[in-house]
């Protein structure tokens, strides 16, 4: 994200841009749905969300994610924030090995042909329940998997998943600089469309207007994921020496 950053700054550098890094390791989406304003400013403009590597597939990662987006496009407008963030996923392509993690880069190497064999399949992520949320709340939802999947499959040279991932599930610096650039070449569009809408209408009137227009749907998963008050039940951190 911070590649994302820089880029952004460099683009439009007159504006007040300020980074926060709200990542937290080893930690599924389920927690940043109840803790989410811990790590991430109330009053951010864009938010990129980034949980299929340490999240479990099923039913349990659709409902946190969702709970998560929820309680992002529902917090108090303001002044200052007269709009919701703009939020977008982004997906790590590996598979979900929870304690298979053991086999680490040296049976990376050793797989005989990219992805092709029944541990690392197509939907062995939490990106196909993500993507539930992310189409019905209609949130951008970029995809490495999408991007190399079946290069990676089809054993082209420069495009093994050796030479983007650190272990079985974590993308290297590689890995990292390609996710910057999707998401770059996803901003660029984006900007573009916008810079050449022809109605005369500004981007802060248009981003208004459709937020009036749609508001946030009823939830998906009910009960429970239509409670947007935050709880966060972490006690205090240890003070500094």
């Amino acid at each position: 994200s911070k590649n994302v950053f820089d880029w952004i700054q460099a683009t439009w550098p007159n504006a007040k841009h300020q980074y926060v890094n709200g990542a937290a390791s080893a930690s599924d989406v389920s927690y940043f749905a109840s803790c989410v304003y811990r790590h991430c400013p109330v009053t951010a403009d864009v938010v990129f969300l980034e949980h299929s590597i340490n999240t479990e597939p099923g039913q349990r990662a659709l409902a946190s994610m969702e709970r998560l987006v929820r309680r992002l496009l529902s917090r108090a407008l303001t002044a200052r924030n007269p709009l919701p963030p703009a939020v977008l996923m982004l997906h790590w392509f590996d598979n979900w090995t929870g304690e298979r993690a053991v086999s680490k880069k040296a049976t990376l190497f050793k797989r005989p042909n990219g992805l092709h064999s029944n541990e690392h399949r197509w939907d062995s992520t939490a990106e196909p329940d993500f993507n539930v949320v992310a189409q019905y709340y209609d949130i951008p939802s970029l995809s490495a998997r999408n991007a190399l999947f079946h290069a990676d499959a089809a054993d082209e040279p420069g495009f093994r998943c050796s030479g983007f991932c650190e272990n079985w599930n974590h993308p290297n610096r590689h890995g990292h600089a390609l996710m910057s650039d999707i998401a770059i070449s996803f901003i660029m569009q984006v900007a573009t469309s916008a810079s050449a809408r022809a109605d005369g209408e500004s981007n802060s009137k248009h981003a208004r207007r459709l937020h009036q227009d749609h508001q946030l749907p009823a939830a998906l998963m009910v009960p429970g994921n239509d409670f947007l008050e935050e709880r966060c039940y972490i006690g205090k951190t240890f003070p500094p020496l």
